[in-house]
């Protein structure tokens, strides 16, 4: 019998079907969509989860040749298990027929071009793309991975592609369509979109009290409640004949913290609930030991405790309840979550608990997670549609659903949520939970999470008191009569809040006691004033009998302004004088209420004055030196800092300099180690695969570690952190613009610059735009096979060292003969010599004058060569531009107050960070002094100490003489103190001694004599005493061995000193003892 040819008729896919997936029938439009893949066209489906979507891809591929080889390529893959996949790939006709491939691995280079070997065979049938929805930037689950999978269609075109999602909204799904590339032929496109409605879904939210409100024992009372269901007759008597424990109802508990799960499986356990944590720090055999048994229905294996990353691809049908014990991070999250019940169709019960508390505690993990911004608007998006549909009373559930998937149609619900079984009790139950949480929101993006409440009966003296008397002028009466004035309702996601705790006590009219509302502020704005009114327990009472405690303003934001102290406590008079309409007794419905409430606060909210807020100190950059002086003044002296930084916290050290620079150096410098290990006797190959995008990832991650940890590192300072831009409006003043666009007043006694500086691209040369400054290293996605640099300062230097040790063709553009001009010449002509020797294109006495771009994307620079030629070299991948930087101090204000800049912009200081005007200090990259990290901190260290140390630290100053530093070139260097020509000019030449060494370090002694890479050390030394004012080092360990050098030197030691301290043997540093 021939071989079944790819076909899509019913007999082919039926048999398939029945043969390799033991199914009798498919679901509705399953056969359709599988019948358009086996048909060429490109497909796109959306389906709700247990629709099934997988086999779409799975069945076309089984279905010419029967079982089939499937492997899966991820980081957990084994190392035999990945080489046996890639030389099956790189065979061109590999024995594999359907392969899971993570994305990350998708955008590797080395993957891509065992690929293009399968698709050059005509091996390659099609491309599946599932969780689609991760491509948009718009999505919910955004990963910049999955956006370059539109390499595919760029690369194969004639390759269908199919594309799964059950979460994409309307403007989701045309924007990954746009991306892959499959809306430019539209005929071949054939999309299935299936209803997002789940009709066995009993779907539920419970309304949490306050972070304390027992959880655990409303679970325990409903799953009691259902055991005791299952052991009453006639139920028993079916469970016991179809030989079905009465108390295996599998169900899933989502929460958001490994702890969690851990701590809330166990009281489960101790309850008699048969419940297991799963999560990420569990083993692997431990992992799948939990898995099996629970697909299994064992005993003590009912429920499972999980974080979100658990149940994707888990085909178990018997799943009977999904509970969110935290509120998950996305309207879509929920839903694919919560789909995981009933995938048999039969009843199931999926209950999310919901505090505004957890709202709070999210909101700061997805900002914590996007410190880049990338995605936080869509993410954001998301939170607040979910919050919206948590608090809304007015629909169904399953009908919000559906409509926020984009969905015209009202599904019929058949009483399936809690609003048809009894909307006016949940109604009230939403309203007596929220109403009596014990905080409606907190400054949470800044991790401040234990902070206490204050009662009205208890009142904490710290915090102001404003009573508004009865006799109050009627110059106060237009805020609450002019309806633009009063803030529009909040939605429950508001970037932050204050936190607001309610007590109304009141009679019949006339009123005796006084109404409360009590703001405990936050240590860190902006505070917003949140839609908290419209879950008032209000009683009949007058606006002249209000109260408000412990205040702090909030600023405007896009839906709720509420500016200065004053003009705050008026706009919520108004609110609540408004309110008092719609209480005229007791018995007034709550709904009545409600919508009255909401209805009066729904005004268009004019613009009014930022809030106003004083410091002692006001740090503008939250670079490394402002941070260190930051911290200092508040966390060892006591002042009130604040700091404002409209980026990411670190500047440009943690972010894109020193410390992401060195982790790529630490990289560069393993490749040379593999290269040379056969030397050593290692029988390995002279380079190893390097996986850029991999890499880049890792890296990327371990930078958002570290703005975390400086932003925890404030907030246990007590330092105040405002994100967003200042601009001085005067000496001791500055307007900070959030970043949302609203504005706040910063009052300082004191201010210190110091937003750094920013990488150049030369204006004058004609396409240099085309290229990138060195910021712009730390973006590129994927490793060029060429590159140019333009610079020979130490930035171009240590980047042309690394491209060129990870494999890239590096050119290297300078102006003179050698690089490092700053640097010993020693130092300038060793380096020099072996980026020759290493291959690095050197164009010396070169100066570009044009960049092009062809069609293929690549980059010509022209240039003058050493020669006054005009001549050209091309075929670039990237054009990085390495030539200074310029001080950050344009549209901040300086000027405008008097503060001098000079001719390039930099702030001039004194000895003691002083600028001429005596209350504004400048350090950093922005006074154009000694440019490195450590010197800004220490500088900034010694200025908190003058300021606010007492008189012992009164001439604290940083000694800018001796300050050591490294270059992470290759070799790497190290350098303090004079150069030989600076120790001529400032000693004179006779005056001076120089101590120099050139070697092999013992690293080489096993190398071939090509491979030998250099080590050069020289010393200078002043006077009589031989006081040694200059040390310079390259070669391997360099940049590690200066720092105990330095100390000698800045404590003025002589040559003697270095003479008589006992060489360590052997080392390269002992030749620094032993010179003569």
């Amino acid at each position: 019998m021939p071989p079944l040819s790819r076909s899509n008729s019913c007999v082919d896919i039926d048999y398939t079907l029945r043969r390799q997936f033991n199914k009798s029938t498919f679901r509705p439009q399953q056969r359709e969509i599988i019948a358009a893949a086996l048909d060429g066209h490109d497909v796109f489906v959306q389906a709700a989860t247990s629709f099934g979507k997988s086999l779409c891809f799975q069945l076309p591929a089984c279905i010419d040749h029967g079982r089939i080889d499937a492997s899966s390529l991820n980081s957990n893959t084994p190392t035999a298990e990945r080489d046996r996949i890639n030389q099956d790939l790189a065979s061109g006709h590999p024995r594999i027929r359907l392969l899971y491939v993570t994305p990350e691995l998708c955008s590797g280079d080395s993957f891509r071009r065992r690929i293009k070997l399968v698709y050059e065979q005509c091996e390659l049938a099609r491309i599946a793309v599932d969780e689609a929805h991760c491509i948009s930037e718009w999505g919910h689950d955004f990963r910049k991975d999955f956006k370059r999978l539109s390499w595919f269609r760029e690369t194969f075109p004639s390759v269908p592609i199919m594309c799964l999602t059950a979460t994409a909204n309307p403007t989701v799904r045309q924007d990954l369509l746009k991306t892959l590339g499959l809306l430019e032929q539209p005929g071949r496109l054939k999309s299935f979109v299936m209803t997002a409605h789940r009709p066995n879904l009993h779907i539920e939210i419970r309304y949490t009290k306050d972070q304390d409100d027992d959880r655990l024992a409303d679970f325990l009372a409903w799953i009691r409640s259902v055991h005791e269901r299952r052991k009453a007759d006639p139920r028993k008597a079916e469970l016991e004949a179809a030989g079905e424990r009465l108390d295996n109802v599998s169900g899933i508990i989502y929460t958001i913290s490994r702890d969690e799960c851990e701590s809330l499986a166990a009281a489960l356990r101790d309850e008699g609930v048969g419940a297991r944590p799963f999560h990420a720090k569990l083993t692997k055999e431990t992992k799948e030991q939990t898995l099996a048994r629970w697909v299994n229905n064992e005993p003590g294996y009912d429920v499972i405790v999980a974080t979100t990353a658990f149940g994707m691809g888990i085909d178990k049908n018997n799943v009977r309840f999904v509970v969110h014990w935290r509120l998950p991070k996305s309207f879509e999250g929920y839903y694919q979550e919560a789909g995981r019940a009933g995938r048999d169709g039969n009843a199931s019960f999926c209950f999310l608990y919901y505090s505004r508390e957890d709202l709070q505690r999210v909101q700061s993990m997805i900002r914590k997670g996007n410190r880049d911004g990338s995605n936080w608007e869509a993410q954001a998006k998301s939170l607040q549609k979910l919050a919206l549909y948590c608090e809304d009373t007015t629909a169904c559930r399953h009908a919000q659903i559906c409509k926020y998937f984009g969905e015209s149609e009202t599904p019929k619900c058949d009483f399936a949520c809690d609003w048809h079984k009894d909307a006016q009790g949940l109604q009230r139950r939403m309203m007596r939970g929220l109403a009596d949480e014990e905080w409606v929101s907190t400054q949470a993006e800044y991790g401040r999470t234990s902070l206490t409440h204050t009662r009205a009966n208890s009142l904490d003296t710290r915090f102001q008191t404003c009573n508004w008397s009865s006799n109050q002028s009627p110059d106060v009466a237009p805020p609450y009569a002019d309806s633009r004035s009063i803030p529009e309702t909040h939605s429950p996601i508001a970037d932050s809040a204050a936190r607001i705790r309610t007590r109304i006590s009141a009679r019949r009219r006339p009123l005796r006691k006084k109404t409360y509302i009590s703001y405990l502020p936050s240590p860190s704005p902006p505070y917003r004033i949140r839609a908290v009114l419209s879950f008032l327990q209000l009683s009949i009472f007058s606006p002249t009998n209000v109260h408000i405690e412990n205040y702090s303003p909030p600023p405007p934001s896009a839906s709720a302004i509420i500016s200065s102290p004053q003009h705050s406590m008026q706009a919520l008079q108004a609110a609540l004088y408004r309110t008092s309409t719609v209480a005229a007794s007791r018995a007034a419905a709550p709904t009545t209420r409600l919508a009255s409430i909401q209805r009066h606060l729904s005004s268009t909210a004019r613009t009014m004055a930022p809030i106003t807020k004083e410091t002692d100190f006001l740090v503008i950059g939250g670079g490394s030196g402002g941070l260190a002086s930051a911290r200092k003044a508040s966390g060892q002296f006591g002042a009130k800092a604040l700091i404002v930084e409209g980026s990411r916290l670190g500047g440009t050290c943690v972010n894109v300099g020193c410390v992401p620079k060195k982790v790529t150096f630490n990289a560069a410098a393993i490749a040379e180690t593999i290269h040379q290990a056969k030397s050593y006797g290692f029988s390995v190959a002279e380079t190893a695969p390097f996986d850029w995008s991999t890499f880049k990832t890792k890296r990327d991650a371990y930078i958002k570690r570290l703005n975390g940890i400086y932003e925890r590192n404030l907030n246990n300072d007590k330092v105040e952190y405002l994100h967003g831009w200042a601009k001085l409006t005067s000496r001791n003043e500055a307007e900070v613009t959030l970043d949302d666009g609203t504005k706040a007043l910063v009052k300082a006694k004191k201010i210190l610059i110091a937003v750094g500086g920013n990488p150049t691209i030369p204006p004058t040369i004609p396409g240099s735009e085309l290229g990138t400054n060195s910021d712009g290293f730390f973006d590129i996605d994927t490793q060029p096979k060429k590159v140019a640099l333009v610079g020979a300062g130490y930035i171009a230097v240590e980047f042309a060292g690394m491209f060129n040790a990870l494999g890239t063709e590096t050119h290297l553009f300078i102006r003179h003969d050698t690089f490092l001009r700053t640097f010993d010449p020693l130092i300038q002509e060793t380096v020099t010599k072996e980026y020759e020797r290493l291959g690095v294109n050197l164009h010396k006495r070169s100066q570009p004058t044009k960049v092009e771009k062809d069609a293929e994307g690549k980059l010509t620079i022209f240039y003058k060569d050493a020669e006054g030629k005009e001549t050209s070299e091309g075929g670039f991948d990237h054009l990085i531009w390495a030539i200074g930087r310029t001080p950050a101090t344009k549209d901040i204000g300086l000027e405008e107050i008097g503060l001098k800049l000079n001719e390039k912009g930099h702030i001039p200081v004194d000895q003691y960070q002083n600028t001429n005007l005596d209350n504004i200090y400048a350090l950093g990259d922005v006074t154009g002094q000694v440019e490195l990290t450590p010197v800004a901190i220490a500088a900034g260290r010694r200025l908190a100490e003058r300021l606010y140390g007492g008189p012992e630290y009164s001439k604290a100053h940083l000694d800018y003489s001796n300050i050591p530093s490294v270059v992470f070139s290759h070799p790497e260097v190290g350098s303090i103190g004079l150069t030989e020509p600076q120790a001529i000019e400032k000693y004179g030449k006779d005056n001076i001694k120089v101590y120099k060494t050139n070697f092999t370090a013992m690293y080489y002694a096993m190398m071939e004599p090509e491979e030998k890479g250099p080590t050069a050390y020289k010393l200078i030394v002043a006077g009589p005493e031989e006081k040694v004012v200059g040390l310079h080092i390259a070669g391997l360990g360099s940049g590690e061995m200066l720092q105990g050098f330095g100390v000698a030197v800045k404590m003025g030691a002589t040559k003697k000193d270095f003479d008589s301290c006992v060489a360590i043997h052997p080392t390269s540093a002992e030749e620094l003892v032993t010179l003569k």
